[in-house]
């Protein structure tokens, strides 16, 4: 029986269920959480938009490594939609017991090291694929299309924004996921490919000038975690590569104002009772929560060589249809469409990063079929 667990009923693990729900053959699909009521209501609305009940709710542990083993034991696929540092031994446990994981995003060594796996993982005959939601993940899959199609790459860069559709004060910014989320791509060392080395930078730096049409003039700077495990993956393919994050103008000033005094200092604060972080996490989670504004989502990815440039563009907005997000869609879609794809066999067994394993004409088709709206351009010099 082909039984699929989504770990983490969240926003973008509800909206990977319900994209597997609805283009998935699964026998069974289970939305487990740690908070029981949270999966159930999660369920609940999977079942209601599909008129159908295809979806059942669990209570789950992830920190509970035997309740790990045994519940990843019931299920021949996984999806991770939990915090950063609990897919790593979801994943290690998945390659134990035989049950495939896709992450929508973790830190880069612990990626790394699930790589390392490959071996053990072909042998037990699933397939784990790390980085698969928005970016990292379709940022990266898109760049490896452009890197194959552009004749002596040399540079690339993805560009991405998670925004509101107009500028709302105070930082023209709407919270999509959890605040300490956004301070660590803030505050972390960024990794790129630099003349064909891999690098870590500072973070918020290289700002610069992005325009997209229909929407307006916009800043984009380097930031923690979008480029995953690509720096590696493309190494000896191109010299140079990054990611940047994209929001309104002076959004980037007023966060670094905030880094500057100390609002993101982790040491407790005898005052506050608790770290300056915390304290400004829990008060930027409500300021920032906007729940009834509608959001957009922005990529750009642009690959470069001595004679052409090759770009690809998507703008996608909320749903209302199903009242998922846009951030929802790009994330949790991407990830279902690369579970989807191990699946049906097109992602062998082995630890892969996302951008080295799916197919990205694969990819591509699936997001359309979505009606995930893709734009490519391309110009050639002399």
């Amino acid at each position: 029986m082909s039984s699929l667990a989504i770990l983490g009923a969240g926003m973008q693990g509800v909206a990977a269920a319900y994209d597997c729900a609805l283009y998935g053959d699964f026998d069974r699909i289970v939305l487990a959480d740690f908070a029981p009521a949270k999966a159930e209501v999660g369920a609940e609305r999977i079942n209601r938009l599909l008129g159908r009940e295809v979806c059942g709710w669990a209570a789950f542990d992830a920190t509970d490594r035997q309740a790990l083993r045994l519940f990843l034991a019931d299920h021949s696929l996984a999806i991770g939609a939990l915090p950063y540092k609990l897919h790593f031994p979801a994943e290690e446990v998945g390659v134990e017991v035989g049950c495939g994981v896709v992450d929508m995003g973790q830190d880069t060594e612990p990626a790394l090291a699930i790589h390392a796996r490959d071996a053990q993982a072909k042998a037990k005959g699933v397939a784990v694929v790390t980085d698969c939601g928005l970016a990292p993940g379709l940022v990266n899959v898109f760049a490896a299309d452009l890197i194959a199609r552009c004749e002596g790459a040399t540079h690339a860069v993805a560009y991405c924004g998670g925004l509101p559709c107009e500028p709302i004060p105070p930082l023209g910014y709407a919270l999509r996921f959890s605040m300490e989320s956004v301070i660590g791509e803030y505050s972390d060392e960024v990794l790129a490919l630099r003349d064909g080395e891999i690098v870590t930078i500072g973070p918020m730096g290289d700002l610069e000038s992005i325009e997209f049409d229909g929407v307006g003039p916009l800043e984009a700077f380097s930031t923690s975690g979008g480029s995953g495990t690509a720096p590696y993956s493309f190494r000896g393919r191109i010299a140079n590569y990054e990611y940047k994050t994209m929001r309104y103008p002076g959004h980037a000033a007023a966060m670094k104002l905030f880094r500057d005094c100390g609002f993101w200092s982790e040491e407790p604060h005898g005052r506050l009772g608790t770290s300056p972080r915390a304290a400004f996490s829990a008060v930027l989670e409500e300021r920032l929560a906007f729940p009834d504004v509608a959001d957009m989502i922005l990529v750009r990815v642009e690959v470069r060589s001595p004679v052409e440039t090759l770009r690809i563009e998507l703008v996608e907005r909320d749903d209302p249809a199903t009242g998922f997000t846009a951030m929802e869609r790009l994330t949790g879609f991407s990830t279902a469409i690369v579970a989807l794809a191990i699946r049906s066999g097109h992602i062998a067994p082995g630890c892969h990063g996302c951008e080295a394993a799916i197919d990205p004409a694969h990819f591509e088709a699936e997001l359309r079929r979505r009606g995930i709206g893709i734009r490519r351009s391309g110009l050639r010099l002399g």
